[in-house]
């Protein structure tokens, strides 16, 4: 065993150790404890910080200095909090406001498209799926210290593809096709297509809209949000009740029309969205 070899399984060791005693405390007790561990990591990571908090003063110049890192602290508290929640989403309530359209398209038994964001627990919406429909599938890019990172996945039921595969792609065409619900995190820098968002040129993917697209299927758009009695609020619609056109134009106007709709959610739940990596490039 290589030394790269040995680094990954203590990793792997250790986090296995930590979320199993985790496990042992109640829910209450997890936040708690996420939170001072989250606000003590971020003041310790400087470069972190400085990154989070420009981000935030980039897309929100109206919020003064003080606003703007409060903003910061609440929104990484979250998100640490959120990644814990990720491994014990058999003890979280769900609650639902989807649209009429959506409810209809999900009830249909064909496959859709799901753009999703970094907000609060990244697998929420992907677990939500496959409470609602039976038929989830989604994209991660599982650690190489987690060899059996897809178990969380299996334990709900969910189709998880590794981001790391080289044919990552043809399997999720292959589960839209199986007629499954395929939730992608689309919020992301990627070098896909350029557009605005908060008002300044960036890179996206257009994976949730080339697949739409190729797939033949619907689009939609789901997030969800922590709300103060502990459940997560899960917010389905639509983006295209039909398959998006397979041209890079139509793609690339779809994927527009989904940032446009990730700023407002953001704009209202600032303190939910993951600010901290580097967004403009």
């Amino acid at each position: 065993m290589n030394n790269y070899s040995k680094r990954n399984k203590v990793k792997g060791l250790l986090i296995s150790m930590f979320l199993a005693g985790f496990k042992k405390l109640s829910r209450s007790s997890r936040r708690k404890l996420c939170f001072s561990l989250a606000r003590t990591v971020l003041k310790l990571a400087n470069k972190t910080r400085h990154r989070g908090i420009a981000n935030i003063s980039a897309a929100m110049p109206h919020l003064t200095e003080q606003e703007v890192e409060a903003l910061a602290f609440i929104s990484y508290q979250n998100i640490v909090f959120g990644v814990v929640e990720c491994f014990y989403l058999d003890q979280v309530d769900f609650e639902y406001q989807i649209s009429a359209e959506a409810d209809a398209i999900l009830k249909q038994g064909q496959g859709a498209s799901v753009a999703t964001m970094h907000m609060g627990c990244y697998e929420v919406v992907p677990f939500a799926m496959q409470v609602l429909t039976k038929r989830s599938s989604t994209l991660s890019k599982i650690p190489v210290f987690m060899p059996d990172g897809k178990k969380i996945y299996r334990e709900m039921g969910i189709d998880c593809i590794d981001k790391n595969d080289s044919d990552s792609l043809f399997q999720l065409l292959k589960a839209i096709n199986n007629k499954q619900v395929v939730s992608l995190h689309s919020d992301h820098y990627a070098k896909d297509t350029q557009l605005t968002f908060f008002g300044r040129e960036t890179g996206a993917p257009c994976g949730a809209a080339i697949l739409s697209a190729y797939g033949k299927v619907p689009l939609l758009l789901s997030f969800a949000i922590l709300q103060p009695n502990g459940a997560y609020k899960v917010y389905v619609e639509v983006i295209r009740d039909t398959q998006v056109e397979t041209n890079t134009d139509s793609i690339h106007k779809v994927t527009c029309e989904i940032y446009q709709r990730f700023e407002q959610i953001i704009t209202e739940y600032p303190e939910h969205w993951y600010w901290s990596y580097k967004r403009w490039r």
